[in-house]
């Protein structure tokens, strides 16, 4: 079997099983001659059902690789790390009308789970740093859940 030349590899954020022809995936596709609809066909097809736990519009990239004769493959990646931050963490206002954003260590831990195949670490403790600095970034304040319910049994 021959080996497909490589024109370009580019990723575009979609939401799932929603794609169009309109911007971002018409320009950026059009402009390879590519097939849009075809593209738009076998996205949604493919991204319709990935991730079925979590409801609603969810941003599935998609990392599309395009070959010099105008065919193209892609695959799909997870969603960006803010998505399961706002996801699993707790928003509320509190007495003074100021928005708190938290989010408890374990989720912390799980979001890294699920991240781990595409962060650059196979560390877990590197991984669990990396997305906490995400949380913190977005001003979520991180919490460790097991201590606030001892806390709590107390009163």
């Amino acid at each position: 079997m021959v080996k497909k030349e490589i024109r370009k590899v580019i990723k575009i954020n979609l939401l799932r099983g929603k794609a169009k022809n309109a911007p971002p995936v018409g320009p950026i596709l059009g402009q390879f001659g590519l097939n849009i609809q075809n593209f738009i066909k076998d996205y949604n097809i493919t991204s319709q059902n990935f991730l079925e736990n979590y409801k609603g519009d969810i941003i599935v990239p998609a990392l599309i690789t395009i070959y010099t004769d105008k065919s193209f493959i892609f695959e799909l990646k997870l969603p960006p790390t803010s998505f399961f931050i706002k996801y699993y963490g707790v928003q509320s206002v509190n007495l003074k009308k100021k928005l708190e954003k938290k989010i408890s260590l374990a989720n912390i831990l799980t979001i890294s789970q699920i991240k781990m195949p595409e962060l650059n670490t196979k560390n877990s403790i590197s991984s669990v740093k990396t997305i906490s600095g995400t949380a913190t970034t977005m001003g979520y304040l991180i919490f460790d859940s097991t201590s606030i319910q001892q806390y709590e049994k107390t009163e």
